[in-house]
């Protein structure tokens, strides 16, 4: 049900893009055994079942990893200081970096590829049919980052209402961004914005305010071309 609030919120979505909620509250009862990848995905198919429903499977390869898509083409690196390469299939292109606070390597476990930061958060990666990716960033405790970059190789606009587009070089709409959102660990909203300045956007965290509980999950991102 807050899956499905929330997805009421979100006003600039990628078509096809679905909100992904991590809440510790909706762990199943072997969610804290296996690998750490395992333990996030258990929590999403918990809370939201159709996130990982619907992603496509992932596949580990010499250089990375690389989304099965009938069409279109998302390339996730081996670690997380390398950019994700999106090719949509309607001829769209872009790429970009996750939070960089050191070089994790990626862990792919039922359809999602998670990267541990080593700084108290972690992003899930997600990759959908239609070749957009979802990104959900993962809070663990008040010393972790309260602010998470991320580099664009394309030019980006924000509107007044802090919906993010992206541009190419030849001026064509290649990336939407859906409005940031934060639930702390009781389903509480987090205060979260997010600037951008030349083509790097920060989404603002207030993780670390009196009663909130871990851990956060701010956004999902959601990436691609539509509307």
């Amino acid at each position: 049900m807050r899956g499905a609030h929330l997805r009421t919120e979100l006003t600039y979505v990628t078509a096809g893009a679905v909100a992904a909620v991590i809440l510790a509250g909706a762990l199943p009862a072997n969610a804290d055994e296996g690998e750490p990848g395992e333990v996030l995905v258990a929590t999403v198919a918990e809370a939201v079942p159709e996130l990982v429903e619907d992603a496509v499977h992932l596949a580990n390869t010499t250089s990375g990893v690389e989304a099965v898509l009938e069409n279109g083409e998302v390339s996730l690196p081996e670690s997380s200081n390398e950019p994700i390469q999106v090719e949509a299939a309607d001829g769209a292109e872009f790429s970009f970096t996750l939070p960089e606070a050191g070089s994790s390597e990626a862990g792919v476990s039922d359809g999602a590829a998670s990267y541990d930061h080593g700084d108290g958060s972690s992003s899930v990666v997600l990759v959908n049919p239609d070749a957009s990716v979802t990104i959900t960033s993962v809070i663990e405790g008040p010393d972790a980052p309260s602010t998470f970059s991320y580099e664009y190789d394309v030019t980006l606009e924000q509107f007044e209402d802090g919906g993010v587009v992206g541009y190419d070089a030849a001026g064509e709409l290649a990336v939407t961004i859906a409005l940031p959102w934060a639930l702390d660990a009781n389903g509480n909203k987090v205060d979260t914005w997010y600037p951008v300045a030349g083509n790097t956007l920060t989404q603002h965290v207030a993780h670390r305010a009196e009663g909130v509980a871990y851990p956060v999950v701010a956004d999902p991102l959601n990436y691609g071309r539509a509307l």
